[in-house]
């Protein structure tokens, strides 16, 4: 990952050395990963509010991320300092902050990928089905409704 000579932003680049009549050449070139398909997915992997998802190099500066927000060069620890900190003891945790994450390092690229949710959002599904079966229909009266729905809607259907 370098920053782009003209943009400033971070690029990957690449160069491959070939022979041509009059000697060695070298073809080389950069592209925007965040332009990418795999940009296109990290920005749309997760439906969990407040998620982030961050893919970056072994130097920390990363490479893509689901956020839009970011601009230039940045590195992790610069953009959530909580979340560096964290994955330097572990692949997976929770962060001071109230997040929980886990990695994984992309194999053949010197790449790491990290998703960091809000503890609230991971487990907003489950504190909801508690709720429901809390609540004043509870998820018996709930089901026999339904239940019962389905039957007059079959039996409807006979008559």
């Amino acid at each position: 990952m370098v920053p782009s000579a003209t943009k400033g932003i971070p690029v990957v680049a690449f160069a491959t050395p070939f022979d041509s009549e009059r000697g060695r050449r070298v073809f080389s070139g950069a592209f925007d990963v965040r332009q990418t398909p795999i940009g296109a997915y990290l920005r749309r992997a997760t439906a969990l509010k407040g998620a982030q998802v961050y893919l970056f190099d072994a130097t920390g500066v990363i490479v893509a991320s689901s956020r839009s927000d970011l601009v230039g060069v940045k590195t992790l620890a610069e953009v959530d300092p909580e979340l560096a900190r964290g994955l330097r003891g572990s692949v997976a945790g929770a962060t001071g902050d109230g997040y929980q994450y886990t990695s994984r390092r992309i194999a053949n690229a010197p790449w790491q990928l990290v998703i960091s949710v809000p503890q609230s959002a991971l487990y907003e599904p489950i504190e909801g089905l508690a709720a429901l079966s809390r609540g004043r229909c509870g998820w018996r009266r709930c089901w026999r409704a339904s239940r019962a729905r389905c039957w007059w809607a079959t039996s409807s259907r006979r008559a």
